[in-house]
């Protein structure tokens, strides 16, 4: 697994796993402000705790050693495989997936360069005003009022008086709490992760949650509710710009939802306490991100080094004009004909190195690696006989080594004459 890959899929596996608990948890209350940031560090949490590396820590605990262990026993994706050649279709596969990934993470940043450019032309041809003490932009054609950072949208022909005070408040909340910084980091964030549908799902939880701010900072002023809400319905029918969706609306949301949340019974302060949850949860994700990591170290160290000890010689038929001792039963052979084989060939080889290499832990904690050298001898009927140690690199190296071959069942002798 390469490395961009892996780290590509734990921002995604977190992404779900967050949005699942953001919608189980929070999704339901009233406490906006916190909504808003458990959102944003959600997001946080899911970009960076794969680059975070506590192996070291976790390494030196021996419960953790021990956890270590089942995980690579029990997830297939941590088991050593033998390694064989990469077919053309399936590196084919991989340059498509990869160009696919690209152009459409392209054309969503050229999607979002177009809407950005759109918001700042439409603030240089607009006139700036100030209407009930709010500086606004005053838009040429009819359209529904919006903001966008401190830039307040609006066509005032196409609100009522009696409206206005109640839709600047609104606004005005969006573009002095930096809403459109939310946002502008969820839709880069969708242009990352587009394949992910809950990167999008978390987009728009965002929206409404900061819709939901607005609505309620208008109705702390001193608004009525239900005349608020008329209104609301009553600008629905109003026509919006669609190309400018990195703005703010005032009633960009199903107006369900909104009216819902306005009607609902404040949450009690005391089910705050709920949001700590982002702190164990951040850390379980931290823990199984650098579990897998310890894992994949741990078979990557047992396959590059430890399985290739014997690979070599079998590969490499031996030519040299060493004495042949005579011809009886005990003879033994430098140069055959034909090469005694392990049953069922190389592949059954590394299958059997596989199961059964265990790499030294104590290898592993002070980083001994290396290539250990070892000799034995085929009988006739297969059995393996003095072995030893011809290049060595440690002793705990040494001896793994030795075991494995050990436990070797019987080969395939090989044939001379």
């Amino acid at each position: 697994m390469f490395p961009e890959f892996a780290y590509i899929m734990k921002v995604n596996i977190g992404i779900i796993v967050l949005y699942f608990t953001y919608k189980w948890l929070f999704s339901k209350d009233t406490f906006f402000k916190l909504r808003r940031s458990i959102l944003l560090i959600f997001l946080a949490v899911a970009l960076f705790y794969p680059l975070i590396n506590i192996q070291g820590w976790m390494s030196q605990q021996a419960d953790m050693k021990k956890v270590v262990m089942i995980y690579t026993a029990i997830v297939p994706g941590s088991i050593i495989t033998p390694h064989t050649a990469v077919t053309n279709w399936h590196a084919i596969l991989l340059s498509g997936i990869k160009y696919l990934y690209w152009v459409i993470a392209v054309a969503l940043l050229i999607r979002f360069s177009i809407q950005l450019f759109c918001i700042l032309n439409l603030a240089r041809a607009s006139r700036k005003e100030k209407v009930h003490g709010v500086d606004v932009r005053i838009m040429q054609k009819p359209n529904g009022p919006f903001s966008f950072f401190g830039l307040i949208f609006i066509h005032p022909d196409s609100i009522n008086e009696n409206e206005l005070d109640e839709v600047l408040t609104h606004e005005y909340t969006h573009a002095s709490q930096w809403h459109s910084l939310d946002v502008i980091i969820y839709e880069l964030a969708c242009a990352a992760f587009w394949f992910n549908p809950f990167i999008w799902l978390l987009k728009h939880e965002v929206r409404y949650n900061l819709e939901y701010l607005a609505d309620e900072h208008v109705l702390k002023a001193g608004y009525d509710s239900k005349s608020y809400q008329y209104h609301l319905l009553g600008m629905t029918q109003q026509n919006h710009n669609d190309s400018i969706v990195l703005s703010n609306r005032f009633n960009i949301l199903p107006l369900k939802s909104r009216i819902h949340m306005m009607n609902k019974r404040r949450t009690h302060h005391l089910f705050k306490a709920k949001y700590l949850i982002a702190i164990p949860l951040a850390g379980c994700l931290l823990l199984i991100s650098n579990i897998d990591a310890l894992a994949r170290i741990k078979d990557k160290i047992v396959d590059n080094k430890l399985t290739r000890i014997i690979i070599p010689a079998i590969n490499n038929t031996i030519e040299n004009d060493a004495a042949q001792t005579g011809e009886t039963d005990d003879n033994v052979y430098t140069a055959v004909e034909k090469l005694p084989e392990f049953p069922g060939g190389q592949v059954e080889l590394l299958k059997f190195m596989t199961r059964n290499t265990n790499y030294p832990e104590k290898a592993i904690e002070k980083g001994i690696e290396g290539r250990v050298i070892c000799s034995f001898v085929v009988r006739r009927d297969g059995s393996l006989t003095d072995a030893a140690v011809m290049k060595g690199v440690d002793p705990t190296l040494d001896q793994e080594a030795m075991r494995v071959v050990s436990t070797m069942p019987k080969w395939t002798p090989g044939e001379q004459n």
